[in-house]
């Protein structure tokens, strides 16, 4: 049963209650991560909570149609027939009479959100999301609330050639919603949309001027918190950093990236939420560990990987992964084979329950290239033969190696 192309609106949501009767049946093969996010995209609902290790790509600041839902999803479905399971409660639905209908009253906006939130999230599917979204804003009914049009907007922002303009949808986000910090986190995810899609960096600095601005007239005004305001200028100085890159402007992306980390807050939040908070920090400071790598500061580097890795540890373990990843590469290219491999190794299980296949790829090859290197070919070969046999990691652990793979 592999992952098709269909223009149904309600595959994501018929795939997961297969999925789960396959669960409850006792015959699925899953990884941590598949069946509780299929639980979520069978309602089809907005899911009150998510994994800790889930990321929601629609709301996360970034503008990237990521894949890695669809992957992982693809990959056990190519390992098991579920045909027996196959769900038929729903009828297949077009988009464009979901839309008709949802226009006329049948359906809601959080409907809709639910829908995109299943497609996306559980199915990786970016480009029913975008038809979806398409034919929703066809309709002769415009979407009203901040969480509508911010996922309309990150749905069009997924690709370049969309139909309809993700600017005009973030910037309607932005003032859709009463809540100041909501408001300008969709400022900021427009800067993004401008930098990194439109690569327009000269305007996505005027724009997050504007926004730092906008957080220190709100802090003056004790709209928000000091840590609130801190915490929107630092994500500013952030992406700023990104924009000076672009425009060949390496001292002033060094500066911002730096004051980036001054600003970061260590607690105090009110409207920015906590667990956001910690990962923005995890953010800003593995970026500011990799310019350090790029100036030739790998000491410093190391440093500040080391102050992240402990700050994950005591407050954000859902970023350890990617930070002991990337400070796994750093020691790598220090020729620290051996403090490589007993980082990755860390990184390889907290990555193995994040349902990202290519992430998984990546801290195998960091301990094969480590292995290689330091003169342990064979068990490098080893590791990537489980890469091409074991590509959803089943494995409990970087370097289990069954007799016959």
């Amino acid at each position: 049963m592999a992952m098709d192309s269909t223009n149904d609106v309600f595959w994501a949501t018929r795939t997961a209650r297969t999925i789960l009767d396959a669960e409850a049946c006792g015959t699925l093969t899953a990884r941590y991560g598949l069946v509780e996010r299929a639980r979520s995209a069978a309602l089809p609902g907005l899911p009150h909570t998510r994994l800790p290790v889930q990321t929601n790509y629609l709301t996360d600041l970034g503008v990237r149609g990521m894949t890695e839902a669809a992957a992982f999803l693809d990959g056990h479905l190519r390992i098991q027939d579920l045909t027996s399971h196959a769900d038929d409660s729903i009828q297949p639905m077009k988009p464009s009479e979901w839309a008709t209908r949802w226009a006329d009253g049948q359906y809601r906006e959080y409907d809709f959100c639910a829908l995109i939130d299943a497609h996306v999230c559980f199915a990786g599917n970016w480009s029913m999301a975008r038809e979806l979204t398409t034919a929703v804003l066809s309709a002769a009914k415009p979407l009203g609330t901040h969480v509508a049009l911010l996922y309309a907007a990150a749905a069009m922002a997924s690709d370049a050639d969309s139909v309809f303009d993700a600017e005009e949808l973030f910037v309607r986000a932005a003032e859709a919603t009463p809540a100041i910090v909501d408001s300008m986190l969709a400022e900021l995810r427009l800067a993004a949309f401008v930098l990194k899609r439109r690569n327009e960096p000269s305007r996505a600095l005027e724009i997050l001027d504007r926004l730092r601005h906008r957080a220190c007239d709100a802090e003056s005004r004790y709209v928000i918190s000091p840590a609130d305001r801190m915490t929107m200028c630092a994500l500013v100085a952030n992406l700023a950093a990104l924009a000076f890159i672009r425009q060949g402007e390496p001292r002033e992306a060094f500066d911002s990236i730096s004051n980036a980390d001054e600003l970061l807050p260590r607690d105090g939040w009110v409207m920015v939420e906590r667990d956001a908070a910690h990962r923005y920090t995890s953010q800003v400071k593995t970026n500011l560990a990799q310019m350090l790598a790029k100036r030739g500061d790998s000491a410093a580097a190391l440093r500040v990987m080391d102050e992240n890795i402990a700050h994950n540890r005591a407050s954000h373990p859902e970023s350890l992964g990617e930070t002991l990843s990337i400070a796994a590469y750093f020691h790598y290219r220090g020729n620290s084979f051996a403090r490589a491999l007993e980082l990755i190794s860390e990184a390889y299980r907290h990555v193995r329950l994040e349902g990202s296949p290519a992430r998984l790829a990546k801290c195998r090859k960091i301990a094969v290239a480590a292995l290689h290197t330091g003169g342990r070919a064979g068990e490098a070969e080893r590791i990537i033969g489980r890469m091409h046999h074991d590509p959803l990691g089943f494995d409990d652990d970087i370097m289990t190696c069954p007799g016959v793979s």
